[in-house]
This record gives C-alpha cells, sequence and structure tokens, in this order.
C-alpha cells in the first residue's frame, strides 16, 4: 500500500498482516503447538520502512511482541525463521549525507532462528560459527535447500551416521 496512514479499519496494516500470519500459523499447529503439517511462508513487508523514518518503531515493538508470543506458543520451535531485507536506510535526507547512511544503504539485515531440533547439530554449530561472515542470498538459498533436504529425509543425527545421506548432501551443496 502507498498509504500515507498506513491504516485499515483504524488500525495499522501491519497488524492485520500480522494476524493473517498468525492464524495461518495456528491452523496448520494442534493445540499443543506441534505441527499438523509441514509448511512453507514467504512474507513480506515494505510499506512501514520506505519512507518515513519515525514508522518502523511502532512495527518493531508489535513484531517484536508477536515473535516472543509466538515463541511462546511453540508457533517457531520446529521452524526455520529467516528476517531479511534487501538494502540498508535509503532515506534520501539521511543515507546520502553521511559517510555512516552512505555505507548503510548497501547493508541488508539477515538473521535466521534455527529449530530446536537442530540446536546441537552440526548445522547449526557452522551457521553460529559463520554468523560474522558475509554471506548472500545464494547461501540462504543454499540453507533452505539443505534444510528441506533434512525435512525429507526426517533426519537430523541421522545424516552423521549415514554416509549415503552424507554423499547426497554434500553433493548437492558443493555444485550449486
Amino acid at each position: 500500500s502507498n498509504s500515507k496512514a498506513k491504516c485499515h479499519f483504524n488500525e495499522p496494516t501491519f497488524l492485520n498482516w500480522l494476524s493473517q500470519i498468525e492464524s495461518f500459523m495456528k491452523n496448520i499447529h494442534n493445540q499443543d503447538g506441534n505441527k499438523k503439517l509441514p509448511y512453507f511462508s514467504f512474507n513480506f513487508n515494505t510499506e512501514y520502512t520506505h519512507e518515513f523514518l519515525a514508522i518502523p518503531k511502532s512495527f518493531d515493538l508489535k513484531f517484536k511482541e508477536t515473535l516472543e508470543s509466538w515463541n511462546n506458543k511453540g508457533y517457531l520451535d520446529d521452524t526455520m525463521l529467516i528476517l531479511f531485507t534487501d538494502h540498508g536506510n535509503r532515506l534520501k535526507y539521511y543515507t546520502y549525507s553521511t559517510e555512516i547512511g552512505k555505507l548503510e544503504k548497501f547493508m541488508p539485515f539477515l538473521s535466521v532462528k534455527l529449530p530446536k531440533k537442530l540446536e546441537n547439530t552440526i548445522f547449526y554449530r557452522n551457521m553460529f560459527n559463520n554468523r560474522h561472515k558475509f554471506v548472500s542470498f545464494f547461501d540462504l538459498y543454499q540453507t533452505l535447500r539443505h534444510y528441506a533436504f533434512m525435512n525429507k529425509h526426517n533426519f537430523v543425527n541421522k545424516i552423521i551416521h549415514d554416509s549415503k545421506l552424507r554423499h547426497q548432501f554434500q553433493k548437492g551443496s558443493l555444485l550449486v
């Protein structure tokens, strides 16, 4: 939406957006928070950060509360959550008038929360060890491929003991 008010029925539109995502997640989880079905959801929201510097603060606070709520309900236990931006701040009066602004414009944000089932695996350690390294969206694509492969074959530690699975997993990651 290009609306300067950014409201829908007297509520910020991002509340509706977050509500729709939560409704989707609630429908794929049981009452106890366990997933009924595997799922993939790609959501994006640009209207709060592209034109106004003050608006993201209200969005950020509500988004933090929402993520904490989803985590407390168990929705994120078996979920890889990836938050990213396509660029940094690019508001003209700020971005082009300072050196840090010129640099920040080209620095997108990326944060990955891995599911609990990966916490004591080599994959978690690799993500942790690489947390300060430069990555591209090609790396993110490969991470998603690995995660999809692991889920398809229903394993976490199985790959460590099964050389055929490990070879298939590694073969796919070397070429692409």
